[in-house]
């Protein structure tokens, strides 16, 4: 009788220290990181999406951390549609977000604005090669702006890409990418069709 005591607190023990490990695992999720990554590849990080939306659009977007997509979209395109001309020689230089994408459906998780100089409507298309991580191959959901339609590749640059690619219709919305979740490489924007 005794011994079945200590079988069942030696069981007991190594089921519950395997509990508590994966427990410890589960508990130290990676944190959310909101950037803006220009056309040159210059990529800066935020605590939250409302900063980066913020500073990607020179103070023009001001929602709070609660905002709803519908909410973030309209900023967006109030701030697009408000952005200073990008004319040749002029100090001022537009920013314009052509894309957001996100590393969870439905718009959650961190998210990567993508800025260009002006919109696709007035013929400012932009290539992001070569995703680094944590956002190569981590995207699930995504929404494009400014007149622009896009296209995403497996592998490979843009310029020479190779592999399968996922086109963007005009502005589209998507709560997620469907087969090509977390298989985007690289990226352009196009003013038709890419």
């Amino acid at each position: 009788m005794g011994i079945k005591k200590v079988l069942a607190a030696f069981v007991l023990s190594c089921l519950g220290g395997l509990t508590l490990v994966s427990t410890a695992q589960a508990a130290s999720p990676t944190p959310e990181q909101h950037c803006n990554v220009s056309a040159t590849g210059e990529l800066t990080c935020y605590a939250s999406q409302a900063e980066a939306l913020r500073a990607a659009s020179g103070g023009r977007i001001d929602v709070t951390h609660t905002a709803t997509t519908a909410q973030v979209t309209n900023a967006i395109n109030q701030s697009n549609a408000a952005a200073p001309s990008a004319k040749a020689g002029s100090a001022v230089q537009a920013t314009i977000i052509q894309a957001v994408m996100w590393t969870g459906t439905n718009f959650s998780g961190s998210s990567l604005n993508f800025t260009y100089s002006s919109s696709c409507s007035s013929g400012g298309t932009a290539i992001w090669n070569s995703f680094q991580a944590p956002w190569n191959d981590n995207f699930e959901s995504a929404i494009l702006y400014a007149g622009c339609y896009g296209r995403g590749y497996d592998f490979g640059l843009v310029s020479y890409p190779s592999g399968a690619s996922f086109g963007f219709a005009y502005q589209g919305n998507y709560n997620s990418l469907g087969t090509f979740n977390n298989a985007m490489s690289s990226f352009k924007t196009c003013r038709s069709t890419c």
